[in-house]
């Protein structure tokens, strides 16, 4: 394994450390969103009030036939004006549904006027308002929605809604403007007076706040340099808004997750973690701190560290199969491949099915994925300790992998090496006589001694 490995692999780290800053705690935002909205309105109204009659059911059938038919925007105006008679907040999602789907964001944006103004106390009104602005990309109008759907909320759903800031703004491309515009948005929980701690396990709506001003601000520096030149930036104003995040709340996840990530940049977010997981070692958090470390090319401690983890009694296993890949990961790098056997046949030991334990489909996928990286580091460490017949074995049990024309040429390698070692007159000399056969190797030394591998 080349040292750790090479400039692209640290620039995919990097990209994708800094969209994990983007998207800490939040759900992602998409064209989608509206069909979310509609979902949610059906959950949350399990009793509907309104009164099916034959003239509305006329009106809604001959909307959805409209819509069908490609002509949304009289399926619209049937759909909202149903909607605004009944006060039923199916109908103006399905409305909203409709236009965002024809890209009219303004007729969108009427039929949330008309559902605020029939139910101002509305919480899912409010975000369906978010979710078309961000669709939209009309970052400059989220302010004030976001302000009412604050208002709305209990202390422990305003921590929530703060963090989901993240992925409103995932999609600005002037991430300098994003980091003003968030400040902007949660300027009322910045405030050095404002209500810190909330009633509901300790989530801290000041702690959310300055941990999104945090992630734009270290999102801001990722667009702006190339990722080898990120470690030399200013971090100060990232850990300065950590910080405070933490001040706020000591124990507050997302600021440990958004902590965790800048440390690949920065040794400056070292102390801010430690303090955290003396209170409260968490071990996912742990594990993405030592992940960071290895992206800032600071094994040394990302080392110590993940060996912390993957030693600590009762661990999940989502967690100690990552770290035990990780360790082995570094011990290649030093080159030490009896740890390194050690270290893959662990990973191999806790992905194994257990007899009457039931996996789900993606515990299964992950468990198999990471059996194959453990059976690649255990080919390569017999490989580089010139058993290539152990390696041969190893890659054999990887079966249908997803780089399967990888997995093909490293066993075409380790054959052709392992022939050169145990055969290297014979081989030379059919080498000599045809360096390059139009037949296979083994049909051409047809008659041959048997040269078996």
């Amino acid at each position: 394994m080349k040292r750790m490995s090479t400039v692209a692999i640290s620039r995919a780290l990097s990209a994708g450390l800094l969209a994990a800053l983007a998207l800490a705690g939040a759900a992602s935002v998409s064209a989608q969103s509206m069909k979310v909205t509609v979902a949610r309105v059906d959950a949350t109204t399990e009793n509907p009030s309104t009164s099916l009659t034959p003239q509305l059911l006329q009106q809604l059938l001959i909307a959805e036939m409209q819509v069908a038919h490609g002509e949304p925007g009289p399926g619209y105006q049937l759909l909202l004006d149903a909607a605004r008679r009944t006060g039923d907040e199916r109908l103006f999602a399905r409305s909203i549904e409709v236009a965002m789907q024809a890209g009219a964001f303004d007729s969108a944006l009427t039929a949330i006027r008309a559902w605020k103004t029939k139910l101002p106390a509305s919480a899912t009104a409010q975000q369906a308002h978010l979710d078309v602005l961000v669709t939209a990309l009309r970052f400059d109008e989220l302010a004030e929605p976001f302000r009412q759907a604050m208002g709305q909320r209990s202390a422990i759903e305003q921590a929530n809604l703060v963090l989901g800031v993240n992925a409103m703004l995932s999609r600005h491309r002037d991430r300098e403007a994003a980091v003003a515009l968030a400040q902007t948005m949660l300027a009322p929980e910045l405030e050095p007076n404002a209500l810190t701690k909330t009633k509901f396990g300790g989530a801290s709506v000041t702690a959310a706040a300055w941990t999104v001003v945090a992630s734009q601000q270290a999102l801001a520096i990722g667009a702006r340099l190339k990722p080898e030149k990120q470690a030399e930036a200013d971090w100060s104003a990232v850990i300065q808004a950590l910080s405070k995040a933490f001040a706020a709340d000591p124990q507050y996840r997302a600021t440990a997750e958004a902590a965790a990530q800048v440390a690949a940049f920065t040794p400056l977010a070292d102390a801010l973690l430690a303090n955290y997981m003396a209170a409260n070692p968490d071990p996912e958090v742990q594990l993405n701190y030592g992940r960071a470390l290895i992206q800032g090319n600071r094994y040394g401690l990302a080392s110590v560290t993940l060996q912390n983890l993957a030693n600590r009694p009762n661990l999940p296993t989502r967690v100690e199969v990552p770290a035990w890949l990780l360790i082995s990961a570094l011990q290649s790098q030093e080159s030490k491949w009896a740890d390194v056997e050690s270290s893959a046949k662990r990973v191999l030991a806790l992905t194994d099915p257990k007899e009457g334990v039931e996996r789900s489909e993606e515990g299964e996928r992950r468990a198999r994925a990471a059996a194959e990286q453990a059976y690649l580091a255990l080919a390569n460490a017999a490989e580089k300790r010139k058993d290539f017949g152990a390696a041969l074995v190893w890659l054999e049990k990887l079966g249908d992998a997803q780089d399967l024309a990888t997995v093909t040429l490293r066993r075409a390698t380790l054959s052709a090496r392992r022939f050169f070692r145990r055969r290297p007159k014979v081989a030379m000399t059919a080498w000599r006589v045809n360096p390059f056969p139009s037949a296979p190797l083994t049909a051409r030394m047809k008659g041959k001694p048997n040269l078996a591998l």
